[in-house]
């Protein structure tokens, strides 16, 4: 297993796609309103000063949501993807995830994360 995975880096090196997809992700910044979210240091800034360093749950969680059209994640999916498996004990982790990020982004009141009935979450961004 070693030597297979020594080879795909070698692949990879070489064809300069995983040191791409490295910067890609080492340079992404997301925008929420007067927020901004760098996921690859897990840093939340407010209007440029540091707010919070979050957990890797937290980044994970909120990274999704900036990827995800109109902010919409699916409850199931998000827990695969998070948590690797959809059980209910998980599901009480992603509400209380979701009240965490809720309370890191209260300072700005025109962002919000609302429960969507039977699906999952959507969060709302103001218009830039």
């Amino acid at each position: 297993m070693e030597e297979l995975w020594l080879r795909m880096l070698a692949i990879f090196r070489r064809s300069g796609t995983h040191e791409e997809q490295l910067r890609q992700r080492e340079s992404k910044v997301y925008s929420l309103g007067r927020y901004r979210f760098t996921p690859q240091t897990r840093e939340l800034m407010f209007d440029g000063h540091m707010m919070a360093k979050l957990t890797a749950i937290e980044a994970r969680l909120l990274e999704y949501f900036c990827q995800s059209p109109n902010g919409v994640i699916e409850r199931n999916a998000t827990l695969r993807r998070i948590w690797q498996d959809d059980d209910y004990l998980r599901g009480r982790s992603l509400n209380v995830y979701v009240s965490k990020l809720r309370h890191y982004l209260r300072d700005d009141p025109r962002i919000e994360i609302l429960n969507v009935h039977g699906e999952g979450y959507q969060i709302v961004l103001p218009d830039l």
